[in-house]
């Protein structure tokens, strides 16, 4: 994740939680307040990632590599789709869903916000079974194809290639 989402996703929470000073945001999206800290430090560990921290004060960037029992040769992680986890809290919700293009009202109940981030996440699920739909398709009519290229460029390869074959 690029410095400049992290910083987009810092001010989002100094926004939501005013009170806190300090958070930690790992690289694959997470957020961790003070309170959490070494829960932070857990879970960068546990994956692997580098946990950066921001204060509010002058939100800048503060590298911290976390103690990892590996030797450093396991491949960079791509920053996938983060989906929402069980235990966040609505600040962190609202923020993932403004993340995601979408516009939340302050006084949102906890009833509609979970409905809509249920719903963004079966569009998230169904956009991701597709693409994995069209790139079994492309490989069993062994068309090349760039492994890294959205859904629509996938869809356009495959109907370029029938196109071509009728």
């Amino acid at each position: 994740m690029e410095f400049a989402k992290q910083k987009e996703i810092a001010e989002s929470y100094f926004k939501h939680y005013p009170q806190e000073n300090t958070i930690y945001i790992c690289e694959d999206g997470n957020v961790f307040l003070e309170s959490n800290r070494s829960d932070g430090s857990s879970h960068a560990n546990l994956k692997g990632l580098q946990i950066f921290t921001f204060k509010k004060s002058d939100l800048e960037k503060v590298e911290k590599k976390p103690e990892s029992k590996d030797d450093g040769k396991k491949a960079p992680k791509k920053d996938a789709t983060i989906l929402p986890e069980a235990n966040w809290k609505k600040g962190q919700l609202i923020a993932w869903l403004k993340d995601k293009g979408f516009e939340v009202a302050k006084n949102i109940t906890d009833e509609k916000l979970k409905a809509k981030v249920s719903e963004v996440v079966k569009t998230i699920n169904d956009k991701e079974a597709e693409r994995k739909e069209l790139i079994a398709k492309l490989t069993e009519k062994a068309i090349e194809f760039d492994a890294e290229a959205s859904t629509e460029e996938l869809l356009e390869v495959l109907k370029k290639s029938e196109a071509v074959n009728e």
